[in-house]
């Protein structure tokens, strides 16, 4: 779930010089999916030393893509159904090109970049937006379709437009008034007296948006766009009309405008099911969730600060999942140490605390499985305000993960030397499994658990890397749970750099029988050049020599020293 927000006074007083953009991010590492089919994601390109762009075409065919040779493309992405590849060329202009095609077409010309990609098109700014872009957060937005082959203008938008899951149907906030970007530059608070800003949905098979909300900008302090439903027609956001005043939380639900509460503290986490029907929002200055079931919202002070970033939990599986009737509500509280009180939240508003002093935990299902304040890894069932029946998995334990079939654990202890820990698998019954003494990572070992929670990827051995976005390398081992024994895939591999291509709902999830990863060739001078390699199950092969985020020339002679 992304939040975005736009300080209206600020536009006017400077504008638009500077422009309030807040990020709000989803914890993942959870239970309760029900999904079973994880979602491809765009894939972006990185230079060769030949000074072509290589495009990475995964899951389905583990080949790759070059396109540009002496074009100078300078980024290039794939969509999610790997059938159309974007990309922008140094000059600006900006093509796409079919993955089984020969020959390119222009979309555009001066654009600046593109900021979201899907199946059925993308969404890009013009160059003319980029200085003020990177000053104000603001640019001239547009959409193409594949389809129709048909750009729309969207407007003046701030950085903060939200995407549902159903194609490029979006949420947006725009600045109405204003036809020329450069034309922002003139304006002053008094020329603004005149300009609007407009809440819009624009759904992917529309080149219409609907306006949910406009008012004018001198009547406006603040806006934020909070949800959007998958299917793009449903919204949530707020507005502010003065500084020291409530923010106003709104819903759009078929075609309807409704006013959802009142926050006179700050805006926090908002979770909330597809259709909207729960929702639940915090008050972080006020410790105060406000929650809504079937279309009445009712307030719960919590009486100590809520975790933000721990998902909310019905009575049988996370907000975000509930498609039925739910009997309360388990949300968690800051306890005097940072650790989390866990309560149970009734429907009738009553309070009651679960467990307290928790480090971590995971509720589905019937189901938690928690470490206590003493490092002890438990499962147990859940009802209501009740804990029974837990069975200790081990102690002295750090954190652990959950593997796609919500039963398998990886978990990890501090071993108190530098990088290294121990990592343990546990499959739901039996002893667990040490896979090794000497898992490497900075706060946690770097790891990833095979979709089908047959194997574990885990490093050993880190080294620092200079020029790079992944500032160590390592040796990259597979255990199998099945066998009880690592193997070693490659040495010197970039971590974080493993990818099949797939959002998972379970963090830290890859597929254990086809996933690309990074290997350390040198250093470059502004970049790492490293070769791509697929691991087929058992064994790797290069797909790709002499990769970096370098310029051309500066590859080719780091590869050619290396």
């Amino acid at each position: 779930l992304n939040k975005r927000g736009v300080n209206m006074k600020k536009v006017v007083s400077l504008l638009l010089a500077a422009v309030m953009c807040l990020a709000l991010c989803a914890c993942d590492g959870s239970l309760g999916t029900n999904s079973t089919e994880a979602e491809n994601y765009v894939l972006e390109g990185v230079s060769s030393e030949e000074g072509d762009f290589v495009v990475p075409l995964l899951p389905g065919k583990y080949t790759v893509k070059r396109i540009g040779d002496d074009d100078n493309v300078k980024w290039a992405a794939v969509t999610p159904d790997r059938s159309t590849i974007v990309y922008i060329k140094n000059d600006g202009s900006l093509y796409t090109i079919g993955t089984e095609a020969p020959e390119a077409e222009k979309v555009a010309a001066n654009v600046g970049k593109v900021t979201h990609i899907d199946d059925a098109g993308f969404v890009y700014y013009d160059a003319d937006s980029e200085e003020i872009y990177d000053y104000s957060s603001m640019g001239m937005f547009y959409r193409y379709t594949f389809a129709d082959k048909e750009t729309v203008k969207l407007g003046v938008l701030f950085n903060n437009t939200i995407f549902s899951k159903n194609a490029l149907s979006m949420a947006y906030i725009a600045l109405d008034g204003i036809d020329d970007i450069n034309d922002l530059e003139k304006l002053d608070a008094t020329g603004s007296k005149d300009l609007s800003i407009a809440v819009r949905l624009l759904n992917s098979d529309s080149s219409e948006p609907i306006t949910v909300s406009s008012i004018s900008l001198k009547e406006l302090y603040d806006v934020s766009l909070l949800a959007i439903s998958k299917t793009g027609d449903k919204l949530i956001w707020s507005e502010t009309h003065d500084k020291y005043s409530s923010a106003r939380i709104y819903t759009y639900v078929d075609g309807e405008k409704d006013t959802l509460c009142s926050i006179d503290g700050s805006v926090g986490n908002v979770q909330h099911n597809d259709d909207l029907s729960l929702i639940t929002i915090e008050d972080e200055r006020n410790n105060t969730l406000y929650v809504r079931i079937g279309g009445e919202t009712e307030k719960h002070k919590l009486g100590s600060q809520m975790v933000s970033y721990n998902d909310i939990y019905t009575d049988k599986e996370k907000v975000s999942d509930s498609t039925a009737a739910i009997n309360g509500l388990y949300v968690s509280c800051f306890d005097n140490n940072g650790n989390y009180d866990l309560y149970w939240l009734n429907n009738d508003g009553d309070r009651e605390r679960v467990a307290e002093s928790l480090r971590q935990y995971i509720i589905d299902n019937g189901r938690i499985l928690y470490i206590d304040e003493e490092g002890r890894l438990y499962s147990a069932k859940i009802s209501g305000a009740e804990i029974a029946d837990e069975t200790k998995i081990a102690g002295d334990v750090q954190s652990f993960y959950i593997a796609n079939d919500k039963k398998t654990i990886c978990y990890y202890k501090d071993m108190g030397g530098s990088n290294v820990w121990a990592l343990y698998v546990y499959t739901g019954s039996g002893e667990a499994q040490k896979i090794s003494a000497e898992a490497a990572g900075m706060d946690s070992p770097e790891l990833y658990i095979s979709s089908d929670a047959r194997s574990v990827f885990y490093f050993t051995d880190l080294e620092k890397v200079q020029n790079s976005e992944y500032p160590y390398k390592g040796t990259l081992m597979k255990y199998s749970v099945k066998d009880k024994e690592s193997t070693k895939i490659a040495s010197e591999v970039l971590t974080n750099s493993l990818k099949d291509g797939k959002r998972y709902d379970v963090y830290n999830t890859i597929d254990g029988s086809n996933f690309i990863y990074e290997k350390y060739v040198a250093d470059g001078d502004s970049g790492v050049i490293f070769n791509w390699l697929l691991f087929k199950g058992n064994a790797s092969e290069i797909i790709a020599k002499n990769l970096t985020t370098a310029s051309g020339d500066k590859v080719t002679a780091a590869a050619e020293e290396a």
